[in-house]
């Protein structure tokens, strides 16, 4: 559909079509991209996410990023690739 480039009109269809309704800032999907962005996210009594509750913290995305390599061999094997692969290694 062609919103005429219009950022906030092409949120506003997504979201209208997705909850099937006119009012769309009472949308309960925290966990959708488009939640913060959503028509009258900013409202007075709109259903906000609250950090460290609804969105993680920038401390759990650090740990889950060191859960999953934890002596950083898969980071610097990564970074040995693109090197590679850039001619600079």
């Amino acid at each position: 559909m062609d919103y005429g480039h219009s950022r906030v009109t092409g949120i506003e269809e997504f979201c209208r079509g997705c909850m099937c309704a006119v009012s769309v800032s009472d949308c309960p999907s925290k966990s959708c991209p488009l939640f913060p962005f959503r028509p009258g996210a900013d409202a007075d009594g709109a259903t906000q996410r609250i950090p460290g509750v609804d969105v993680p913290t920038k401390e759990w995305y650090e740990e889950q990023l060191r859960l999953q390599d934890p002596d950083g061999a898969k980071a610097d094997a990564a970074r040995e690739r693109f090197a590679a692969s850039r001619g600079t290694g």
